[in-house]
């Protein structure tokens, strides 16, 4: 069984919309695989409080750098947490991945990764 707790550094921070950030993240050495629709937490200190909350993986399991996309809610703790401090945290607390929403099959290398994408997040229509 694959290592579910990871500490994670930042790769990348990518603003997608006024309210939506895509954060890409470097495992190191330790690597780390996931099936299109599966899912990781993210655990932050928030104002001296513990917070944990669910992301869907939105990159393709492909991809070097894992990633989460982010909506910033309003009145969210944790989404305006992470579009503050995003890039200034430097280790991530992880965990995962999670989850058994998942295609069950494998996707040709010819498929467009935005395909994968919208697998990732169809299931929460």
């Amino acid at each position: 069984m694959e290592k579910r707790n990871h500490k994670w550094s930042l790769h990348d921070v990518v603003k997608e919309t006024p309210d939506a950030i895509t954060i890409y993240f470097t495992t190191g050495d330790e690597g780390f695989s996931y099936l299109p629709g599966q899912f990781i937490n993210v655990t932050a200190d928030i104002e001296g409080t513990t917070i944990t909350r669910s992301y869907s993986l939105s990159s393709s399991p492909r991809e070097p750098n894992p990633s989460i996309t982010v909506k910033r809610v309003a009145g969210g703790l944790m989404s305006n947490y992470l579009f503050q401090s995003a890039t200034e945290i430097r280790e991530w607390n992880i965990e995962g991945p999670f989850g058994s929403f998942v295609l069950g099959v494998d996707i040709p290398d010819h498929v467009d990764p935005t395909f994968t994408s919208y697998l990732n997040n169809s299931k929460t229509r």
